[in-house]
């Protein structure tokens, strides 16, 4: 299987809620007016889910944020590998504090926290699955602010591609990203049942990363 990480051509960066971003992908940048339709958006999400899933590991580097009631300003990176193991860590500011948030899973035990209290617990047998989806459809800050709490990721029980779920796809504006041709693509999020309303949180890639 193939590793993917932040320099592959598929994946660079996840924007507000209901949008992602898509760099150097030629079915994306290589594609006219007429096909770029509901369906083929849709399909190169599909398309984009399913390998990250299917991938022996997946390393994304990167700065999440938002603002209004909680304003939060954080930098770190994700490392996924077969066999449920799993790394998360991301330090910066969360609700007016300085955290740094961690997730370590070595395929049958994880522990985590916010750098103060942290917690133990078997590790979920959809663990992987849960970070990702819950990544590529409303971005990472929804788990880092469960690790501020000291709470695990959610939607890792094997029930994240009903709890959370994404449809009516559109073309975004292309555009360049990090000196990279872009082209976004967006969609309307539900989360349990409920539709999101896109807040100003916000993931991009890390300046000059490497994984």
């Amino acid at each position: 299987m193939r590793s993917l990480t932040k320099n592959t051509q598929w994946f660079l960066s996840i924007g507000i809620a209901s949008t992602i971003v898509l760099t150097s992908c030629s079915d994306a940048t290589d594609r006219g007016a007429a096909d770029r339709t509901s369906d083929t958006a849709e399909a190169l999400f599909r398309k984009l889910e399913q390998r990250l899933l299917s991938a022996e590991s997946v390393h994304i580097r990167g700065a999440a944020g938002s603002a209004g009631a909680v304003i939060s300003g954080l930098e770190g990176e994700v490392v996924l590998a077969s066999g449920n193991r799993a790394r998360i860590q991301f330090s910066g500011e969360f609700g007016g504090m300085g955290v740094t948030l961690a997730l370590v899973a070595d395929g049958e035990q994880m522990w985590g926290g916010n750098g103060t209290d942290q917690f133990e617990d078997e590790a979920p047998t959809s663990l992987n699955e849960g970070i990702l989806l819950g990544f590529t459809r409303m971005g990472i800050l929804h788990n880092l602010a469960l690790l501020s709490s000291v709470s695990s990721p959610d939607g890792t029980d094997g029930t994240i591609r009903d709890w959370v779920t994404v449809s009516n796809f559109a073309w975004g504006e292309s555009g360049m990203l990090d000196g990279v041709a872009a082209e976004a693509l967006t969609f309307d999020l539900t989360v349990n049942g409920t539709p999101a309303t896109p807040s100003a949180s916000q993931t991009r890639p890390a300046q000059n990363s490497r994984p």
